[in-house]
């Protein structure tokens, strides 16, 4: 049956990113995306890049284009009530395969206290955190907490969005006064905020980020570690710090500690049911590791996943095809008898890579 259907046609494969108003932000992505199309057509695959706004768009966009697979580099679509609503979920209601973690992990994973609770359920150490909600009255439930912070300082972000947002509104309190203060601001723009218990003094505490491409037994685990420029903050690290070279990642030059902290991001990764793809954030402090976040879509472009992805040996489209490959090979796990994966694919890329992500 593979034989037949790849012969009949290459499997579609189609990429979603967002249309911005910005015409500059619109080339950028076309540029991006239809690099990674190139690259896809060049392994085998029949692949084509739109642009979505609204979930309008992305019906009429999956109903002409009828797709195999469906990739998309955006969390969510404006819906017509005016509220949001995942992509993967709708790509799921209608029966697609889509490379990427499914709607139920990036709705845990949106939240990060949500995957830090989650993280101490499996036993995967991660950071002192708790979560403030503002109810419908107003009254921020678990603000009572507060008063029992001890040994700031003390991080306060948002709770919702992928993290970039969340660091964007991020603070830091140094008491219980100065806490309390920065709840009560970001409480008035946000229902959901995490406070999070900050590592010890900056200069014993080690931070990395780690890309992971592949699923279940079979992963690709690149990790790197971030150095902070003077006046770049530790708790606060967003894509514009790492393009104007305020955080400079680094390979971990030490063997065995490289490998500690691969099995340490593997079991993480593992916990938070993600699939295909994803980046880890994680610290080192007096010698034990912690998770901290883990962002997986929208994930392509990220820079500090094409650094690790780069540090790795992968360029931009051996990335590309390792996502497709660790995808292709997930949903032959599932059952999706349909997909067969082109035979130009597996060769494509690199064998070691290959035979990681693929048996």
């Amino acid at each position: 049956m593979h034989d037949s259907i790849e012969r009949r046609h290459s499997l579609r494969v189609l990429i979603l990113s967002t249309r911005h108003a910005s015409n500059t932000e619109n080339k950028r992505e076309e540029r991006i995306f239809g690099g990674m199309v190139k690259t896809l057509i060049g392994a085998g695959l029949n692949a084509e890049h739109r642009t979505i706004r609204s979930e309008r768009d992305l019906l009429a966009t999956v109903s002409f284009m009828e797709p195999d697979i469906v990739l998309n580099a955006l969390h969510c679509s404006d819906h017509a009530s005016g509220s949001y609503r995942s992509i993967q979920k709708i790509i799921s209601e209608r029966g697609y395969a889509r490379v990427g973690t499914d709607e139920d992990s990036l709705a845990l994973i949106d939240s990060r206290y949500s995957i830090q609770e989650r993280w101490r359920r499996d036993g995967v150490a991660t950071s002192l955190s708790f979560s403030i909600q503002k109810s419908r009255d107003g009254f921020l439930e678990g603000a009572e907490r507060v008063e029992l912070a001890r040994d700031f300082p003390w991080s306060i972000r948002p709770d919702i969005g992928i993290a970039s947002r969340r660091d964007r509104y991020a603070s830091v309190a140094s008491s219980n006064v100065e806490l309390r203060r920065n709840i009560n601001d970001l409480s008035r723009k946000f229902d959901r905020i995490i406070v999070e218990k900050c590592p010890g003094s900056k200069s014993g505490v080690h931070f990395y980020s780690v890309g992971v491409i592949g699923n279940y037994d079979r992963t690709l685990v690149m990790p790197l570690e971030l150095h902070f420029k003077k006046g770049t903050h530790a708790h606060s690290v967003a894509d514009r710090d790492i393009t104007r070279r305020r955080v400079v990642p680094t390979p971990v030059y030490d063997k065995a500690l490289e490998d500690e902290l691969k099995r340490f991001a593997r079991a993480a990764y593992i916990s938070a049911g993600v699939r295909d793809f994803a980046r880890i954030e994680i610290i080192r402090s007096e010698n034990a590791f912690q998770a901290i976040d883990i962002k997986a879509q929208p994930l392509v472009p990220d820079p500090l996943f094409d650094a690790c992805a780069a540090n790795a040996g992968l360029d931009q489209d051996q990335r590309t095809i390792a996502i497709f490959v660790a995808g292709f090979a997930r949903l032959f796990r599932e059952g999706s008898a349909f997909i067969s994966m082109p035979s130009k694919m597996s060769s494509s890329l690199a064998k070691p890579f290959f035979s990681i992500l693929y048996d």
